[in-house]
């Protein structure tokens, strides 16, 4: 997948955690989703901060002040289609009291996300290939910002 689908997956992630009962989704506030590129490990945000669960704010260096690129998620629904959580897988989640249990079960579940889809409703959600606060953990490092390559491609491959 490439940084576009990288941030719908972020933002399935959430809307999975919000799907949660209130004490599981405090417990998984600080919960990481980790991609591999290129043979290396990676934890790492597609946006600088955010203003709301599905708003993403990257800045950028404007002539007068600094500009802001916001992107929002304008419809929830779209998250609902695509990670295919009907009412029922709904009830479950918000039954779930095992914090363990519940990062398997929306590890899983992102891993069937209809991303497809996803992107092309939203094609431009993500348009450049930086990531923020970002830990290599095949080196070991930590980045305040890092810019991938446009060829590179991300593979979810665990939750923390």
């Amino acid at each position: 997948m490439d940084l576009n689908q990288v941030r719908l997956l972020e933002a399935c992630f959430v809307y999975l955690k919000t799907r949660l009962n209130s004490s599981m989704q405090t417990e998984l506030d600080d919960s990481k989703l980790f991609f591999e590129a290129n043979g290396n490990i990676f934890t790492f945000d597609t946006y600088e901060t955010k203003c709301d669960r599905y708003d993403f704010v990257e800045n950028n260096l404007g002539n007068i002040e600094v500009s802001v690129d916001y992107k929002s998620l304008r419809d929830v629904s779209d998250l609902f289609e695509a990670t295919r959580i009907n009412e029922y897988k709904a009830v479950t989640l918000r039954s779930i009291n095992n914090t363990d249990m519940a990062k398997k079960l929306i590890f899983k579940s992102l891993t069937q996300v209809d991303l497809k889809n996803l992107k092309g409703k939203y094609p431009d959600f993500k348009t450049n290939n930086f990531a923020y606060n970002v830990h290599d953990l095949t080196l070991n490092k930590h980045f305040s910002c890092y810019q991938f390559s446009e060829n590179d491609s991300f593979k979810l491959i665990a939750i923390d």
